[in-house]
């Protein structure tokens, strides 16, 4: 092949792949700050889903043999970083029922959410406003179940294609379309029941 029609995140994998820790660093910087909105999408909190994005980047670093190149190098990571939250969450539910322990219900959404606040001087009521909306669709998302989670907030948070989320989840492109098309019906009726969204939209 020619050197030429290899792309540069295709030879930062190779350099990766052969013990170069700064080629994976690279590759960790150009994917970091989308892997963890998508791991703040499923599992709904900042600190966690920075803990678990980098927790998956070592996993992905460890795996890297593993990599044969079919997909992107971002496409083969998330699906190690939503095997991650998964577990996760899976673990925080185990929790959440141990006896004795004086948790809320785990089917419950939570009444918060940990929104980071990016941009300086935002006006107050506007701030307030994103993060009703934000809280607001947390509670939506945690009701999802696990899958239709996952394929909302590739397509809508992380703006991937049916086809690209189809390749990352194992799943057929019309299997994501119906997982997709309930989850936004869902997420659209809870909206619209908290005040977020009007009867018609």
């Amino acid at each position: 092949m020619d050197a030429t029609s290899v792309s540069p995140a295709e030879d930062l994998v190779t350099r990766a792949r052969g013990g170069d820790l700064r080629a994976f660093a690279a590759l960790v910087e150009s994917t970091h700050e989308r892997a963890v909105r998508v791991a703040y999408g499923l599992v709904g909190n900042w600190e966690d889903a920075r803990e678990l994005s980098q927790d998956a980047y070592v996993k992905a670093y460890e795996r890297l043999g593993q990599f044969d190149g079919r997909s992107g190098f971002y496409t083969w990571y998330y699906r190690i970083l939503t095997n991650t939250c998964r577990d996760h969450l899976r673990r925080r539910r185990l929790v959440q029922w141990l006896p004795l322990a004086r948790r809320k219900d785990p089917e419950e959404a939570e009444e918060t959410v940990d929104v980071e606040d990016r941009s300086a001087g935002a006006d107050p009521s506007g701030k307030a406003s994103d993060r009703e909306t934000l809280n607001a669709l947390h509670r939506a998302l945690v009701k999802l179940s696990g899958r239709q989670r996952e394929v909302f907030v590739l397509r809508y948070q992380d703006d991937r294609s049916l086809a690209e989320i189809a390749g990352a989840l194992g799943l057929s492109t019309g299997a994501v379309k119906a997982h997709l098309w309930q989850a936004t019906q869902k997420v659209r009726l809870a909206l619209r029941q908290d005040g977020i969204v009007a009867e018609g939209d």
